[in-house]
């Protein structure tokens, strides 16, 4: 019998039928998370195995196996993907953690889910993977305009950004009139110069570099690069119909991951939003 005054027989009381556990884990009112169930199954196996758990535990861990492997598809290119992790979460009340948002192939996500399956030693056959289900048709060789810029918003959910960027610059060499790839390239540049910065920041914290170094490198390549995609972004703005939207884009850099959900830019918004981060 499950000893519910012990931090591991509560948590146990806590596992929902599916196997898995709610993102708070005492409120059934909020969704089922993959990655933080992964890591409770992971650890009760563990402290089994090492005899630190009594074996009561097996049927927690059964279960957490039955609902991990629901949160397992195929991918649009045929590699195996998790689902239903919750992105970067902050320090909140109750509404802001129920409210934080799910996505696919979060890093720690994809982290926690085969080192359960490692430690429990049981692995699904490939076979019952489901197909994820709104995968773009997008042509194996893109030609047209609209397809490279499918693709790019495609490669933006997969934190491909120097992807995304040389195909927001096809649509730009196809379509130099147009804003969307003016705009997205913009966008692109603007992050992977942000990160840059960081980096070289980073690098100045712990003296690998100099404060003088800093001020050079931010002087000779962020400014210019960042008058550039100033100029991108007004030349995007002369076109005043246009309109891009990215329903997720995902940052996966140095450590940091940041997942941006529902970004829709146009003429006026759009280049409001980035001229204002840059002045």
């Amino acid at each position: 019998m499950l000893d519910e005054n012990s931090i591991c027989g509560s948590l146990a009381s806590w596992q929902d039928s599916s196997g898995l556990w709610h993102t708070l884990v005492n409120d059934p009112d909020t969704y089922l998370e993959t990655s933080a169930s992964a890591l409770f199954a992971y650890g009760f196996h563990k402290g089994m195995r090492n005899g630190l758990l009594p074996e009561i535990y097996q049927d927690v861990v059964r279960k957490a196996v039955s609902g991990l492997q629901t949160r397992l598809f195929t991918g649009c290119e045929s590699g195996l993907m998790v689902s239903g992790t919750s992105h970067g979460t902050s320090p909140g009340d109750r509404e802001y953690y129920a409210n934080v948002t799910v996505g696919d192939q979060v890093p720690y996500g994809v982290g926690a889910v085969p080192l359960a399956f490692t430690e429990i030693a049981d692995r699904p056959a490939g076979s019952s993977f489901p197909q994820k289900q709104g995968c773009p048709q997008i042509p194996d060789n893109p030609e047209s305009p609209e397809d490279f810029r499918a693709r790019a918003v495609y490669r933006l959910e997969k934190a491909d950004l120097e992807g995304a960027r040389d195909d927001f610059q096809m649509v730009v060499n196809l379509e130099p009139q147009k804003g969307e790839g003016l705009f997205g390239a913009a966008l692109i540049d603007l992050i992977l110069t942000a990160f840059r910065v960081y980096d070289q920041f980073t690098r100045f914290t712990i003296e690998e570099v100099s404060w003088s170094d800093l001020q050079k490198m931010i002087r000779e390549e962020v400014l210019p690069e960042l008058n550039q995609i100033q100029g991108q972004i007004s030349l995007a703005r002369k076109d005043e119909g246009f309109s891009l939207s990215i329903p997720v884009l995902q940052i996966n850099r140095w450590g940091g991951y940041t997942a941006i959900l529902d970004l829709s830019f146009d003429s006026r918004s759009g280049g409001d939003v980035l001229l204002g981060i840059i002045s």
